[in-house]
Formats: C-alpha cells, structure tokens, sequence
C-alpha cells in the first residue's frame, strides 16, 4: 500500500536522529505505516505498548541509556 506520508517517514528514518510524532485520526493506518517504513529500512524495531505492557511505564522515568533499556 502506497501512502504519501511513506516517503517523509522514510526519510526521516534515513536522516534524523530526533524523534517523530505522528498524529491523526484513529484507525487511519498511523502504526502500520511506521511498522512498514521501518520493515523496510532494515533496522531492528523495539516496541512497547504501554496499554498492552503497563508494567513498562515505569521505566519513563528511570534514569537509563536506550541500550539498558
């Protein structure tokens, strides 16, 4: 499937180490967009779902590298 917003996402997965907030409407496809871009980057995804995973929350504030993480 072919978004406009795939060649922005992927550009700044190429180009930015900032992070990115994606926002719009429910059920528009915001996930599988950032899922798909990274699939086919070749990087390695690490995701966490705080609704799914609630234990995780703690870790917002713990003081940490993303590699102890």
């Amino acid at each position: 499937m072919y978004r406009k917003d795939s060649i922005a996402i992927g550009e700044w997965i190429k180009n930015s180490n900032k992070a990115l907030l994606v926002t719009g409407a429910r059920q528009i496809g915001k996930t599988w967009l950032i899922r798909d871009e990274i699939e086919k980057s070749g990087y390695t995804k690490f995701e966490v779902n705080f609704i799914d995973q609630p234990d995780m929350v703690s870790y917002l504030n713990a003081e940490m590298s993303a590699e102890d993480f």
